[in-house]
């Protein structure tokens, strides 16, 4: 930001991941208070040799009121806009919040809650040989139960949220059998 004058502007389009990475929070810090705009390119292919999602982000040095979110699909097209009062957008550390369809809904949640570090002890992924040990513990259900916790993975789960009872799980590509209310005991909880 130093290279731009007062009434100058920059634009940069880089991959999505420092937007919500852990990496990325020293960058956050640097630019909150310069942004005014982030538009969400990674439903579409920018590139021809590259694979990365990307956003484009806008920062000058005036002071502005609002954060502008543009999410654009596959084609380029515009398909949603949102704006953030830039004091409650200063407060989150994981920017990833603001492309999802009720920001501001998610940002009080997320003021209210507690780090999942705060409630169980976070663990890293399992490992292949893990995975492959847990299909006896699961159990397909039709409903809800409390003595059981939901199994959701990667496939479904969409940003900020659970697929659980609307997607079909495909447990480790077994593609011949998908369950779509897979449970584990609440007996394994730590």
């Amino acid at each position: 930001m130093c290279q731009i004058n007062a009434k100058g502007k920059a634009s940069l389009i880089t991959p999505n991941k420092w937007i919500a990475a852990g990496y990325g929070l020293s960058l956050r810090e640097y630019s909150k208070n310069n942004l005014y705009q982030i538009g969400d390119y990674s439903r579409g292919k920018v590139f021809d040799e590259a694979s990365i999602f990307p956003v484009v982000v806008f920062m000058d040095k005036q002071v502005h009121q609002e954060l502008n979110i543009e999410i654009f699909d596959e084609n380029f097209s515009l398909i949603r806009q949102n704006s953030i009062n830039m004091d409650m957008f200063k407060s989150i550390e994981n920017w990833g919040i603001v492309f999802s369809k009720d920001p501001l809904t998610l940002i009080k949640v997320q003021e209210k809650s507690l780090a999942l570090s705060e409630i169980f002890k976070v663990s890293e992924a399992s490992t292949v040989s893990e995975a492959y040990e847990l299909p006896v513990l699961l159990s397909e259900t039709k409903q809800e139960n409390p003595d059981a916790f939901k199994f959701i993975i990667t496939g479904t789960i969409d940003r900020y949220a659970s697929l659980w009872d609307l997607e079909p799980t495909t447990y480790l590509k077994n593609i011949s059998v998908s369950y779509t209310h897979l449970t584990l005991p609440t007996i394994y909880s730590v």
